[in-house]
C-alpha cells in the first residue's frame, strides 16, 4: 500500500472508529476536561546539522525548560507527540545506549521537570518514528523507568481527549516512516543529513538569523493546505491526515513534518510544529477551561517570554459543531 490516502482509509478502517480505538493497546484515552499542552518533533540529542556540533534544539533546551515550568505551575497536562529524543542521527558508530546516555545526561534538567509532570499524572509520552525505540518494553523499564525515574510510564501511539481530539505523531500513514524498523526512513534521513554537510541546503531546522525571526520559519505553512513537495513529501502527507481525521470523524492533532499548521477550511487537522528552529519552539494548547485551541510559539528573540504568543486560536466548542454527528 504505497498510496498515502490508501494508507490512510486502511487505518481508519483498521480502527472502525474512535470508540474501538480507545480499547487497543497503546492509546491514552484522556477526558475532555483540563488544560492540555501538545509539543513534537525536539529531535533531542541529534547529531545532524554540523555533524561535530550540537543540533539546534541544544540552542532552545533553556528555551523548553522556561516553558515547561510555565505549563507546570499553570496545571497544564504535557502531551510530547513524538520525535522527543533523537535515536537516527547519531555520530558515528554511537550505540543507543550511549545516545541515550548523552541525553539523560545533557538534558538532565528537562528529564526532572518531566518527571514532575509526571508525579502529578499530567505527562503523556507518544513516540514517532525517530524515537519508536520506546516500543520496546524492556527499553522503556530500563532507560526510562530506572535511569531517568519516570517509573511506570507508558509510552502510547496515540492519545484521545473525549470524542473531539486524535493526537499521534503523524508516521503512520508515511509510506517512508510507517514500518516498525524505518529501515526507508532512516535512509532517507542520513542522505539528507549528508545532503547538508556538502552543500547550504536545510532540510531539519534553521538557525536564527542574527537579528532574530522577522517572520515565523514556516509562516507560509500556518494557514496554507498546498504546499510544496520536498523531501517530506507534507502536501501528499497532509491530504493523508485529512482524509484519515474525515474517516474517523476527529480532530487529528499530528507532528512529524515539522510545519506547523492551523485548520483550513474544510480540514480537521493541526500541526504541532517543531523544536528545530534555533530561539523559536512551537506547540498547540487545548484548554477545555477556557474552550479554546491555539496554536503557539515560544520565541526567545527579547529574552525568555513570560508567556506564548498565539498565532491562530478558536472555541472548541465551535469546532465540534462541524465533526459530523450520527
Amino acid at each position: 500500500m504505497k498510496n498515502n490516502i490508501a494508507i490512510a482509509t486502511f487505518l481508519a478502517a483498521n480502527y472502525s472508529s474512535i470508540d474501538v480505538l480507545k480499547y487497543r493497546k497503546g492509546v491514552c484515552s484522556l477526558p475532555a476536561s483540563g488544560k492540555y499542552v501538545i509539543f513534537s518533533d525536539l529531535h533531542q540529542g541529534a547529531f545532524a546539522w554540523n555533524w561535530d556540533q550540537h543540533d539546534f534544539f541544544w540552542k532552545n533546551k533553556d528555551l523548553y525548560l522556561h516553558l515547561l515550568s510555565y505549563y507546570y505551575q499553570t496545571d497544564y497536562t504535557l502531551i510530547e507527540a513524538g520525535d522527543i529524543e533523537e535515536f537516527w542521527l547519531k555520530r558515528w558508530k554511537m550505540s543507543f545506549k550511549e545516545q541515550w546516555e548523552f541525553q539523560r545526561e545533557n538534558f538532565a534538567e528537562l528529564y526532572d521537570i518531566r518527571r514532575k509532570f509526571h508525579k502529578a499524572k499530567r505527562f503523556v509520552k507518544i513516540r514517532g518514528n525517530h524515537d519508536n525505540l520506546w516500543m520496546y518494553e524492556n527499553r522503556v523499564k530500563t532507560y526510562l523507568w530506572d535511569e531517568a525515574l519516570l517509573h511506570h510510564l507508558s509510552v502510547h501511539e496515540f492519545a484521545i481527549l473525549g470524542n473531539d481530539f486524535l493526537i499521534m505523531h503523524g508516521h503512520q500513514v508515511d509510506s517512508r516512516n510507517r514500518d516498525i524498523d524505518c529501515k526507508k526512513g532512516i535512509f532517507w534521513t542520513k542522505m539528507g543529513s549528508i545532503v547538508e554537510f556538502f552543500t547550504d541546503t536545510k532540510f531539519y531546522g534553521r538557525k536564527k538569523p542574527r537579528s532574530g525571526w522577522d517572520t515565523h520559519p514556516q509562516a507560509d505553512l500556518i494557514h496554507s493546505r498546498s504546499i510544496e513537495h520536498d523531501i517530506y513529501h507534507k502536501a501528499k502527507l497532509n491530504l493523508s491526515y485529512a482524509k484519515l481525521a474525515q474517516l474517523l470523524n476527529i480532530y487529528l492533532v499530528i507532528g512529524h513534518i515539522h510545519a506547523p499548521k492551523w485548520l483550513p477550511a474544510g480540514d480537521f487537522t493541526f500541526n504541532t510544529g517543531c523544536g528545530v528552529f534555533e530561539g523559536i519552539i512551537y506547540g498547540i494548547e487545548i484548554n477545555y477551561d477556557e474552550d479554546i485551541i491555539r496554536l503557539v510559539d515560544w520565541n526567545d528573540d527579547a529574552g525568555l517570554p513570560e508567556e506564548p504568543k498565539s498565532l491562530c486560536q478558536k472555541p472548541i466548542s465551535e469546532l465540534k459543531t462541524k465533526l459530523n454527528t450520527p
